[in-house]
């Protein structure tokens, strides 16, 4: 018994040292206007053209307007991707399960300054982690899970955008 309260207590003092917050962001560079880019990336029915999250064919999707979009799970769950408008190069993008924000997201894009024929696109996932260890030790791993999802993604826009 006391084997168990000990290592349940080291990997408690492991997970203080461990961060609360994950935060993922990737760029790209696309040959495509920053008009063009921003004006996709606002409105949703668009990234079922690039987002894997939206490519389930077995999945009805409700689209309201040019910002919303909502769909019911395996588990009768309903997630919710929402998008809003900061600015004329900020999107944040709000997505929920069952009325519970997951986490946050959003797009920044700017006409590289370098070359004015390319756009570049940010993309950054923010996570906020619960204090519980297992929550902890998840962060770890998500961190990487999320890079490769928006890094995939991120060149689906690419191809989808260059190729319109």
């Amino acid at each position: 018994m006391i084997g168990f309260t000990g290592i349940g207590m080291v990997i408690l003092i492991i997970s203080l040292f461990l961060p609360s917050h994950v935060r993922v962001s990737k760029s790209i560079l696309l040959s495509v206007s920053k008009d063009s880019v921003s004006n996709s990336l606002s409105q949703i029915q668009t990234w079922q053209h690039w987002n894997p999250l939206l490519q389930d064919k077995t999945t009805a999707y409700h689209f309201s307007g040019d910002n919303k979009v909502s769909w019911k799970t395996d588990d009768n769950k309903t997630n919710t991707i929402a998008l809003e408008r900061l600015s004329a190069d900020s999107i944040i993008v709000v997505i929920t399960s069952d009325n519970k924000q997951v986490f946050q997201s959003g797009f920044n894009v700017v006409k590289n300054t370098d070359n004015t024929g390319l756009t570049k696109v940010d993309w950054w996932i923010a996570e906020d982690l619960k204090w519980y260890p297992w929550e902890k030790f998840y962060g770890l791993f998500s961190e990487s899970l999320k890079e490769t999802y928006i890094d995939n993604s991120l060149k689906s826009l690419k191809q989808y955008l260059e190729s319109k």
